[in-house]
């Protein structure tokens, strides 16, 4: 990749690292090329995040110096913020926070704006929406999944597609003419008063703002091929035509057709026996034109006359083209109803500009001011002509004339005009002469404003220091900087002036002119009624561009409490019905947050939690044993000091009405935790916080009482708060040549730098909601962590599982502890302390003020961590050695860099001994290994749960928040095992525990979906071989066979898979089929079917062609009817087991899962959950998340 050739000098990068940050992070062109080198992009997020300084007096150098600080830490890889803030910083969307708590309160209007709140996390546009794809232009509800569409950074895939339903919608109307509609909460990229970037929500927008706008240069794609049309015959009464002419029509859109059938919607209407068009009297040239289009397109003469007004009439006399055009939806019942036809919005951009071209040459003209103008009745047509113009480059001015009841489309932008000249023209020469005499310099002179720039050119301004820049800037700018009334607008023109001709220029002036937005003012926001929604999921980008403007797009992790929530069957009584209890309104969250997106990139996660005294606890902990309805919570219950105690006592404990505050029932404790422990045992789920001592160390009790946590369960948040999460690299804090140790400065460094850095990024945050941005200034809650412990420990040479790396632990976490409060003190000195701190404990114990709340939290670090190229969190190592596969199914071994280091060194090193690794998923009983590095290269299960609570525990005692980690144990673990745990994280003080048994999903899938017992493998040794070794001849094949087709969905497309049967219902042969395949994919397929019938034919048995088949994997897996299909091979064991189950055929129509179940990943290490939906690789549980640790996928 030439990205990696040009940063290698300056970076020390992984080939991981590199993967992650292209896929997710370097900002891309139109085109979908990399602009940015990873050197760029830490620039760009220091650069952005430094910026806050000024907030609190900084001035350039000592803002400057900040920058290079923070641009130190990321590019080292020593410190590393959370996902948002790598990937939006100095960008326009400006969204850092990860992940929000909404309260949910015991009443339907609170109920009801929790839903509301979370949909303002997730917006969106009506269905007739215009979206530019890399296959034509589309209304937003013909997007579909896989289609790429228009982002600022060039095409991206949709992930998902949804409809929300019918929603009160507004209307965004602009100074151009330029309108979007959709609900309140959406947001649109709009140019704040400060002249800065800022998105806000069509609700907030007000007359006067100025909104952004994208023209683009080219137009990719596009489907040219017309539908196939079938004549019917129909008697016409009193028709001039006695019998159908045979006429040509084409199978594709041409230029040609194009033109006609835009002069067809300026000017023509349907004849009785055809179409006929209207041509002004000073045309005759156009009356040439369209008779020459129907001889060559339809060779079909045209006939024309002379109307009483003295126009032309042409007419193309045929009721085949008649019918034709309205089987193509080129029709028009008036010219007040006249509309684009889809096919001209689904073609290619010479198509589109060949329909304008015709159009323009009825409707539109050319002007004495050299000005391009259309005029039309139809407001529909006009707002189509505004929009498609703007996807092919050219900005235009739409206006409504009272007077005449019509519309007016006017070029309005100089680039513009030049597209239009070069792309579009006139068919008629007279018009096209005067379009190419017009001098460009002459038009366009003023216009094109740059909105609300006063602010930021006047700082510019008074930051020169050399007079004569002074002088050379004053020539320029006085109009705008200095004038208290009438001041004039900074223009387009006016930017290119001064880049041309001066020296002393703005840097933002050359950001502006490459930006190529188009700025509207906003007319008026009004109401228009309820109406079909949708939106999109598009990974790794926020925004996409609709109607033109540049739409938000973005979401994030949400966690609930439904502990507010009366019981089931409780009367309500302001209305006398009952209410239906927690599990029944998380499901209406769950579909509420079907669409929820983390920036864009996927599906929000949530986390619902329930206190342990609920009534409804016992239904809320079985709610996803077998309900696949509640799929995008994850669920924790929140468990009281009370309640555990009494678990140890083995006593009863009372459930209590949240209502009425009174006892409901009495439960045996050991016997709901017993429930709870075999839930978790057997799919890792419900979760465990231990909500008093969460609450116990809650800072501003005054503000509330602490109910939820984010969705992985490390940052208990109030009501409306977010996240700010940030980790050091602790593998970069050991110093020394000879024996390592820690080299405490270069930690203290990088804790004052990590406060510092997020402390910032509160204050250049883009929050979601008021709420949000409110509480979360209001206690400016903080989040450092660590990364890469388990590096730190090998390079130090101490084993995870030992008490030195215990107390090791105790003494970093303390040491950050403390470092990160006397930064905080020091901000809070320079800047003030958080708002609350007088209504906080530490005021109350009367401690020094702090600048944040809380300081410390231990967050999963999947994505980040493999950018650092380093180990997760304060996990051990999941794994020394690896396969990965890659292009045409090659293996490549991956070993963990520190391993392979020590190897070498130490004469250890070979290949084979990496293959053992990666067979065997640890170096415990390889013996080629020195004992002193099996104990140091320990991975996750070979440590015994005790020591990954332990190392929890000590972590926990100095983090504020608290500390994801997942304890993984072996597939033959116990209940008790995990009972134990659980006893074991409550008396060392966790404040919560995320437990995951190997394969336990895929068991619960099996539970589920299947009433079969698992088989047993049969092992090679108990194979027999037959005595007698004969050659096998395939049977011969009958003249006639039977059997199915069936379709699945695999990531590749559509595949059709027939199997057909002898005469006596034996599967006899297979043929496969996938959509549009061919080439490589169309001969592997064909191979596949031959291999499988010739297997078939010679006696081989079903479950043997399935088992060779079934769980090989491609890079782009998929859903079939909730079942996971891992490649088309996949698809076709899934599709014979189904249908060959007992050796015959079955024919009905069965789910594939039922007959095959999901077959998960065969992992030596035990923590593989699934496949990576955006690579296809294996998910991992590590630090209470699923992540991807090929391509940094993180559920979380």
């Amino acid at each position: 990749m030439e990205v990696k050739n040009r940063i290698e000098k300056k970076l020390s990068i992984s080939e991981n690292c590199l993967k992650v940050l292209e896929k997710r992070y370097l900002l891309k062109d139109e085109n979908g090329k990399i602009k940015e080198t990873p050197e760029e992009m830490f620039r760009r997020v220091s650069r952005y995040i430094a910026k806050a300084d000024k907030l609190y007096g900084a001035a350039g150098p000592e803002i400057k110096e900040t920058e290079n600080k923070f641009y130190e830490a990321l590019s080292n890889f020593e410190f590393m913020p959370n996902s948002p803030t790598l990937m939006n910083a100095g960008k326009d969307l400006g969204q850092l926070s990860a992940c929000f708590v909404l309260p949910v309160g015991d009443s339907m209007e609170s109920i009801f704006d929790a839903i509301k709140n979370t949909a303002m996390i997730h917006k969106c546009l009506t269905a007739d929406t215009l979206i530019k794809t890399s296959n034509g232009i589309k209304k937003l509800k013909d997007v579909k999944k896989d289609m790429e569409i228009e982002t600022e950074e060039g095409y991206f895939p949709v992930k998902e597609v949804y409809n929300n339903g019918k929603q009160i919608i507004f209307e965004v109307n602009t100074n151009r003419g330029y309108s979007i509609k959709g609900t309140a909460e959406h947001k649109l990229l709009v140019v704040a008063e400060n002249g800065e970037y800022m998105w806000r929500e069509i609700g907030s927008i007000k007359p006067g703002d100025w909104v952004a706008m994208k023209p683009c240069n080219k137009l990719e794609g596009g489907n040219n091929k017309l539908p196939v049309f079938k004549y019917v015959s129909k008697p016409i009464l009193n028709s001039g035509q006695f019998k159908t002419q045979k006429v040509d029509l084409p199978e594709k859109l041409t230029v040609e057709l194009a033109e006609l059938i835009g002069i067809y919607i300026g000017d023509g209407s349907n004849h009785r026996d055809g179409i006929r068009f209207s041509v002004g009297k000073d045309d005759r040239e156009m009356v040439d034109i369209i008779s020459g289009m129907s001889e060559n397109i339809f060779n079909k003469k045209a006939i024309f006359s002379m109307t009483f007004s003295e126009n032309y009439e042409v007419a193309i006399l045929s009721t085949v083209i008649k019918q034709w055009f309205k089987f193509l939806g080129v029709t028009k019942s008036s010219s007040r109803e006249a509309r684009i036809p889809k096919i001209i919005f689904d073609t290619s951009e010479d198509i589109i500009c060949a329909f304008l071209r015709g159009l323009f040459s009825t409707d539109g003209c050319i002007r004495e001011s050299g000005h391009i103008t259309l005029t039309t009745s139809s407001r529909l047509l006009s707002e189509e002509i505004q929009t498609l113009m703007l996807y092919i480059g050219i900005p235009t001015q739409r206006t409504y004339f009272k007077s005449t009841d019509s519309f007016q489309v006017s070029v309005c932008a100089k680039n513009g005009f030049m597209h239009f000249r070069a792309k579009i023209g006139f068919l008629l020469k007279r018009k096209n002469n005067r379009l190419m005499k017009v001098k460009i310099s002459s038009i366009f002179k003023r216009g094109e404003v740059i909105p609300n720039q006063k602010a930021k050119i006047k700082e510019w301004y008074d930051g020169l220091e050399n007079v004569s820049e002074r002088y050379e800037a004053r020539k320029f700018f006085d109009d705008i900087i200095n004038r208290h009334t009438d001041q004039r607008k900074l223009t387009r023109q006016k930017v290119t002036a001064v880049v041309e001709n001066s020296s002393t220029i703005p840097q933002f002036f050359k950001t502006i002119l490459k930006e190529e937005y188009f700025f509207v003012k906003v007319s008026d926001v009004t109401p228009v009624g309820i109406m079909d929604t949708y939106d999109l999921t598009i990974p790794l980008k926020h925004s996409y561009l609709a109607n033109g403007f540049i739409s938000h797009n973005s979401g994030g992790g949400t966690g609930f409490s439904f502990s507010r929530l009366r019981p089931k069957n409780s009367v309500v009584r302001s209305t006398g019905g009952v209410s239906s209890g927690p599990v029944s309104f998380m499901k209406v969250f769950n579909a509420a947050t079907q669409a929820v997106k983390q920036g864009g990139t996927r599906r929000g996660a949530n986390m619902g939690i329930l206190r342990v005294d609920h009534p409804d606890i016992l239904e809320f902990i079985k709610c996803k044993e077998n309900d696949k309805e509640i799929t995008n919570f994850n669920i924790s219950i929140a468990v009281t000091e009370d309640f555990m105690n009494k678990v140890i006592n083995d006593e009863e404990y009372s459930l209590i009405d949240p209502h009425d505050k009174k006892e409901v029932k009495r439960l045996k404790a050991k016997e709901v935790f017993d429930l709870i422990v075999e839930l978790s045992w057997k799919n890792g789920e419900p979760g465990i916080v231990f909500i008093d001592r969460i609450n116990k160390d809650n800072p501003t009790p005054k503000l509330g009482e602490i109910e939820s946590t984010n969705p992985c369960g490390e940052q208990p948040l109030l009501p409306f708060e977010s996240c700010n999460l940030g980790s050091i690299n602790l593998a970069k804090t050991i110093c020394g040549n000879g024996a390592k140790q820690v080299d405490w400065d270069a930690l203290r460094e990088l804790v004052h730098t990590g406060v510092h850095f997020l402390d910032n990024v509160i204050d250049m945050n883009k929050f979601p909601l008021q709420e949000i941005e409110k509480m979360t200034r209001t206690n400016r809650k903080i989040g450092l962590g660590v990364m890469g412990w388990a590096d730190m420990l090998i390079k130090l040479e101490i084993p995870y599982n030992s008490e030195e790396a215990v107390q090791l632990g105790e003494k970093i976490m303390k040491f950050i502890f403390d470092e990160s409060r006397v930064k905080s003190r020091e901000l809070a000195e320079k800047r003030g302390s958080f708002a609350s701190f007088k209504e906080s404990k530490f005021a109350e114990e009367g401690l020094k003020e702090l600048r944040n709340a809380t300081l410390t939290t231990i967050a999963p670090t999947g994505t980040i961590s493999i950018i650092s190229n380093t180990s997760s969190g304060v996990e051990p190592l999941f794994a020394l050695s690896y396969y990965r596969n890659v292009m045409d199914n090659d293996k490549l071994i991956e070993v963990n860099s520190l391993f392979e280091e020590v190897a070498k060194q130490e004469g250890f090193y070979s290949r084979k001994l990496m293959e053992e690794i990666a067979a065997k998923g640890s170096i415990k009983d390889v013996e080629a290994v020195p004992e002193k590095y099996k104990k140091i290269f320990v991975t996750s299960h070979d440590i015994a749960p005790l020591w990954h609570i332990r190392m929890q525990a000590v972590f926990q005692k100095y983090t504020d928040n608290a500390v994801s980690k997942t304890v993984n144990f072996p597939h033959d673990a116990a209940k008790d095992d995990i009972r134990e745990v659980y006893m074991l994280a409550f008396k060392l003080g966790c404040k919560g525990i995320t437990i995951y048994r190997d394969k336990s999903r895929e068991e619960q899938v099996l539970n589920i979906n299947s009433n079969d017992t698992i088989k047993k493998e049969v092992s090679a040794d108990s194979a027999v071989e037959p005595k007698d070794k004969k050659s096998v001849a395939p049977r011969p094949r009958p003249v006639v066979t039977n059997g199915t087709t069936t379709k699945v969905a695999t990531g590749c497309g559509n595949l059709y898979i027939t199997i057909n049967v002898d005469d006596k219902a034996l599967p006899f042969e297979v043929f496969i089929q996938m959509g549009k395949a061919g080439g490589c994919a169309a001969s592997q397929l064909e191979a596949i079917g031959r291999l499988v019938s010739l297997a078939l034919r010679s006696g081989v048995e079903n479950s043997k062609i399935v088992e060779q088949l079934r769980g090989i994997r491609c890079p782009s897996p998929s859903w079939e009817k909730s079942g996971r299909i891992f490649s088309c091979s996949d698809a076709i064991s899934r599709v014979l087991e189904l249908r060959l189950g007992n050796g015959k055929m079955h024919h009905q129509e069965e789910a594939l899962e039922k007959h095959s179940p999901h077959t998960m990943i065969e992992d030596k290490l035990g923590t593989v959950v699934g496949v990576c939906p955006d690579c296809g690789a294996a998910l991992r549980h590590e630090e209470g998340c699923v992540v991807c640790r090929s391509c940094g996928y993180s559920k979380c």
